[in-house]
């Protein structure tokens, strides 16, 4: 009697303790695990907020971008009286404008123009440098406005130029006969020529810095090591900056200062961007790996828009992306030119499907506009 006295005495202790230690330990424990680890269904809530706030936010990126042409453009830029956006339409040749924000699309000029291939405005709009193919090969020729007029440019010209204020042209002349090349000047109708400088580059592509000086550098590939020539088409005076860079390419600040190049190692790899001032001679790397040209300056002559490619072509760099068999899918950065900072405009965006070149802005900077490669159309973002 003793023992089972003793056993019930005991089972009783063993029961009030496991009471005790659930009340006091366990369930006060377990309310604070419930406190820090909440149940999945209230993580999978919390997952499709985030994930709704996200697209929400996309969204808000994506409606900054517009669509302005519905085909293929070539030449496109801002209007003369800098309230449209004007191009060529490249199936037709005919010339179309849409307000800055891309309404309004009409055609102003009908008049066809078979196997249009290349355009570029003066800087006035007055005239229009335009290439075309036909049976004959590549014909090229200079339309003025002004008097309605087409000026036919000798095939011996090559890579013609305007310059900034429209009254002058800057060309390679080739005579292949008498093994003969050079950088020569003349008015915008082609008269009055000089030449600047004997060239030994094939294919020189040429820049106005300003008015009065030329850039002058090869085609960038990562197999030459290659500088760029400046000439001041007065008096044949040179300058040579950034020597020993391959694959290099540059576009100058409006005020021809300062330049953002790209250069690349011998092996046509690690593409890199950098800012150059040309009176104190500083460097300024930047982190991000684009290509010159989809950026464009600001008139303020400190920022630089870009496209940035999420990912850049494999192996040959710049070699791949001239030949354009290649596309990339881009997002948009601003780089201040002095501080190196980036302020990123439109980012990274899986729906987005973007290969911006030919960028430009609008006169008051409110849009910028660039071709997307991916189907030759004119797009818009609203800054």
């Amino acid at each position: 009697m003793k023992k089972l006295l003793a056993v019930l005495i005991t089972l009783f202790v063993v029961a009030l303790s496991a009471l005790v230690v659930y009340n006091f330990i366990i369930v006060p424990y377990q309310k604070d695990m419930d406190r820090v680890a909440p149940d999945s269904s209230a993580l999978d809530e919390k997952k499709q907020d985030d994930q709704k706030d996200q697209i929400d936010q996309e969204k808000v990126y994506l409606n900054k971008i517009f669509t302005i042409s519905d085909k293929e453009v070539i030449g496109a830029t801002i209007s003369e009286d800098k309230n449209h956006v004007t191009y060529y339409q490249k199936s037709t040749g005919f010339v179309r404008q849409a307000r800055l924000d891309g309404s309004g699309l009409e055609t102003i000029s009908s008049f066809a123009i078979d196997g249009l291939n290349s355009v570029a405005w003066s800087s006035d709009k007055s005239k229009v440098l335009c290439s075309k193919i036909n049976n004959e090969g590549k014909e090229q020729y200079i339309y003025d406005y002004s008097i309605s007029k087409a000026s036919p440019i000798e095939s011996d010209l090559r890579s013609v130029v305007f310059s900034k204020n429209g009254q002058k042209i800057a060309y390679n002349y080739i005579n292949v006969m008498e093994g003969m090349s050079n950088i020569s000047v003349a008015d915008s109708t082609g008269e009055n020529w000089k030449t600047v400088l004997d060239v030994r580059i094939n294919n020189p592509i040429i820049q106005w810095v300003d008015n009065y000086k030329l850039a002058i550098y090869g085609l960038p590939s990562f197999e030459d090591d290659s500088s760029i020539l400046i000439v001041d088409t007065g008096d044949s005076q040179l300058e040579r900056i950034l020597s020993g860079n391959h694959g290099l390419s540059t576009i100058f600040s409006p005020d021809g200062n300062k330049l953002l190049y790209n250069s690349v190692d011998s092996d046509g790899e690690d593409l890199r961007i950098a800012f150059f001032d040309r009176k104190s001679k500083a460097k300024k790397e930047i982190g991000i790996k684009t290509f010159i040209e989809k950026c464009v300056w600001s008139k303020n002559n400190k920022d630089v828009y870009c496209a940035v490619p999420e990912r850049l072509p494999s192996g040959d760099l710049p070699d791949v992306f001239y030949k354009k068999t290649t596309q990339t899918k881009d997002y948009f950065v601003k780089i201040n030119a002095e501080t190196g900072n980036e302020t990123v405009i439109i980012p990274k965006i899986a729906s987005l499907n973007v290969d911006a070149r030919e960028m430009f802005l609008s006169t008051t900077e409110d849009y910028l506009y660039f071709v997307n490669y991916v189907d030759g159309r004119l797009y818009g973002v609203d800054l």
